[in-house]
């Protein structure tokens, strides 16, 4: 039973990192762009915000909750001014500067790709409900849950989201390899288009929004 909560866990964390969202564009082109290194850790970032909103779901944290969905025109038009901002730099962005920026990286670097993709994240609470829904999916909302099996659930989601990011990172590191410059330039405009057009729907969701009296 409780390798099946594990396995559960390690399923709900890949379900809620593999669609092809802003933050996986940004991984991918982190990726392309500069290092399998500072993909990975921009992939952490990810899995570690995807692991906090799992235990607010799983743990029923209303007061949380609350706050998140309370001042969600804020948190949307911080994400919405994040999109429409990394999109225009990812469109005119050079792929020759960012690699030789590359071989010049810091540790430091990696850890700010880690905490920018962390707040990034962060700042979509819809992300609690995708959550809740997985789990209620998967039968794991229950009152009486035991707080081992709980924990082992969490440990499983961190699992599956770090897994994806570990495979994802390694397949572009190594498809990377055989794009040319010129190729990269197109994969950058692309998803800069892409995440501007994120950046203008979460823009657009604010309309019917209002700041709490």
């Amino acid at each position: 039973m409780d390798s099946i909560i594990f396995i559960k866990g390690i399923l709900i964390g890949i379900a809620v990192s593999v669609p092809l969202g802003p933050m996986a564009m940004m991984v991918v082109t982190r990726t392309l762009n500069q290092s399998r290194k500072t993909g990975f850790f921009s992939g952490l970032g990810v899995a570690t915000a995807d692991t906090m909103f799992a235990i607010v779901a799983i743990f029923g944290l209303s007061a949380i909750i609350d706050f998140f969905f309370e001042y969600e025109l804020v948190f949307k038009l911080i994400a919405a001014a994040i999109l429409i901002f990394l999109g225009i730099r990812l469109f005119t962005k050079n792929p020759a500067v960012e690699r030789r920026k590359a071989r010049a990286i810091q540790p430091r670097k990696a850890w700010s790709n880690y905490t920018s993709m962390v707040l990034f994240t962060l700042s979509n609470p819809a992300f609690v409900l995708v959550h809740g829904g997985l789990l209620a999916a998967f039968g794991l909302i229950t009152k009486d849950m035991h707080f081992n099996n709980t924990l082992l659930l969490v440990i499983g989601v961190v699992s599956g989201a770090v897994l994806w990011w570990f495979f994802l990172t390694w397949i572009l590191s190594r498809f990377g390899k055989k794009l040319s410059l010129r190729h990269l330039l197109w994969v950058n405009k692309i998803a800069g288009i892409v995440i501007l057009i994120f950046g203008l729907m979460v823009l657009m969701s604010t309309t019917s929004l209002k700041l709490p009296v």
